[in-house]
Formats: C-alpha cells, structure tokens, sequence
C-alpha cells in the first residue's frame, strides 16, 4: 500500500535535503533551519517582525523560535530591539550580514528544488504541492487535537 511508504520517504527526503543544506552553508556558519528562518525574515524586508508572528509561520515551538533567533543574533545576522509598546515583545532586524548571505540562500534553495523536482512534469508537481497542502493541513489539525486533549487530562 502506497500509503505506508510514504512517512518513510518523507523521512529519507528530509535527511538528505538536511545534509545537502548542512553542506552549503557551511560557508555561512549557518544551519539549514536557521538559513529558512533568515530566508523568511529576508523575504519581509521591511515589515515589522517580531518572534510571536514567525511562530504562528513555522509551526514549531516558541522556544525553538526563541533560539534560532538567537543563534541568528550571536551570528551577527540580527539584531533584536525592544517593542516602544510591549518591553516584552523584541523587534527583529535584519543587518548588513542577513542581505550580504541572502543570495546565496536564495540560490541553494532555488538549487534544491531544481534537484528535488527534475523529471516531474507541471501536472505531478502541480498534484504533488496539493497532496502536500493537504497532508499539512491533516497533520496540524493532528496536533491541535493532541494538545487540546493534553489540555483537558485526556489520553
């Protein structure tokens, strides 16, 4: 049944896309994840961000959020600065580093997915992005539910 390989294949497709990214920047001291992050900032140039919203984004914990901001920041991609309004919320900016290493990130990913999707006619990746879409939407309606349980002592 196709449907039980296809967790596997996701599984394999991410470890060598994170070795692949791993490698490429290298050059930038950066990690893969925190070379999307930067990407994400790079791509609202100009918007204010902060890192309530980019959790809302990526989905993943404000903790891990918390610290691939971080890192960006000793890494002298970032600076952080106080809301006027909320001392609680920081500002995210982006400094001369982030634009200098934002081709090159544009490049390994626009690479990547070259890579990722050679021999695919328009049709396979046009069903291939809806499949996708919707195994995201499935998986995070999954976890709303895991958590609302958690929330109500259910099992």
């Amino acid at each position: 049944m196709i449907e039980d390989d296809i967790i596997w294949e996701l599984k394999q497709l991410d470890i060598f896309l994170e070795q692949c990214r791993r490698r490429k920047l290298e050059v930038d001291d950066i990690t893969p994840t925190q070379g999307y992050m930067l990407r994400y900032l790079l791509q609202r140039k100009g918007d204010e961000l902060y890192a309530t919203d980019i959790h809302g984004v990526f989905g993943i914990s404000k903790a891990s959020i918390s610290a691939v901001l971080k890192k960006l920041k000793e890494k002298g991609y970032l600076e952080m600065s106080a809301d006027e309004k909320d001392d609680r919320k920081k500002k995210i900016i982006l400094t001369q580093k982030a634009y200098l290493a934002e081709c090159r990130i544009q490049e390994i990913i626009r690479q990547e997915n070259a890579r990722l999707c050679r021999g695919m006619t328009k049709q396979e990746l046009e069903a291939l992005d809806r499949g996708l879409k919707i195994m995201l939407v499935n998986m995070k309606q999954e976890k709303e539910i895991l958590e609302d349980s958690r929330r109500n002592g259910k099992c």
